[in-house]
């Protein structure tokens, strides 16, 4: 592809007007756009602060970062709001404060009907606070909803709405430490698949789990299935499984 872009982890790579927004990161990047009409990049304006570990999605006409940390490892502190990004103005607008007992990073996040849903997340970076909070935005009253927590506590990784269901596929216990070995963690994957049915206002645990378990990993939908793609886990590179679930048969 032309253009340049600027390399970093930790970061959201999201859709918005057929075109392709890559935000965040450690430190503080630019966002950089991808057009796969021109098959090229180009690079907009900074963050307004370093912001990592999040889940962005879509709603209206901007992109909203939910569920982030900031700050250096291993002790990044979660963000104390919502931040939205404007993509044809390329602004930055600080939003809604987070309560402060619900904040936390490496959250799974989604929009459904107005609202976004963040579920999982740690606390305070990779040392302690693995959740399995549940919790809503509602995006057009601004009020905040603590909802029924998940069945699995889980942060690094993604979510995604299937059929008026919210799948959480991946991640890890992140709070897990041994005396000699801090990132034990890296091994402490989960493998359960949960999801949350809208219409019934109900979480489930899938029977079959996740055959390669990683955290971090890409999650598209296509067609039927769910496709959970690489992440990261006990080995030193990424892994680069794809693993496709059909939700028709589950």
């Amino acid at each position: 592809a032309n253009g340049d872009v600027v390399g970093r982890h930790e970061n959201a790579f999201i859709e918005y007007n057929n075109k392709f927004y890559l935000l965040g990161g450690r430190g503080v990047n630019p966002v950089n756009v991808f057009d796969p009409k021109t098959n090229s990049w180009e690079t907009k304006g900074n963050s307004p602060l370093e912001i990592h570990h999040f889940q962005a999605v879509v709603y209206g006409n901007a992109i909203y970062l939910v569920g982030a940390m900031t700050g250096g490892y291993p002790k990044e502190n979660p963000l104390d709001c919502i931040w939205i990004y404007y993509p044809e103005t390329d602004i930055w607008v600080k939003g809604a404060e987070i309560p402060m007992p619900r904040r936390r990073g490496g959250a799974g996040a989604v929009v459904y009907n107005d609202k976004i849903y963040i579920a999982g997340g740690i606390k305070l970076g990779h040392t302690s606070g693995t959740t399995n909070y549940f919790d809503s935005y509602d995006l057009k009253t601004g009020k905040w909803e603590a909802l029924t927590d998940a069945p699995h506590i889980r942060d690094h990784f993604p979510a995604i709405v299937a059929n008026a269901k919210m799948y959480c596929i991946g991640g890890r216990n992140t709070s897990v430490h041994h005396p000699e070995e801090f990132s034990a963690f890296f091994n402490a994957t989960i493998a359960e698949i949960d999801y949350y049915d809208f219409l019934e206002g109900k979480w489930y645990t899938l029977k079959e789990p996740l055959p390669v378990p990683t955290a971090a990993g890409g999650l598209v939908k296509m067609d039927n299935n769910l496709l959970y793609i690489g992440g990261e886990g006990i080995q030193n590179k990424a892994y680069n499984q794809s693993q496709c679930l059909d939700l028709s048969t589950g």
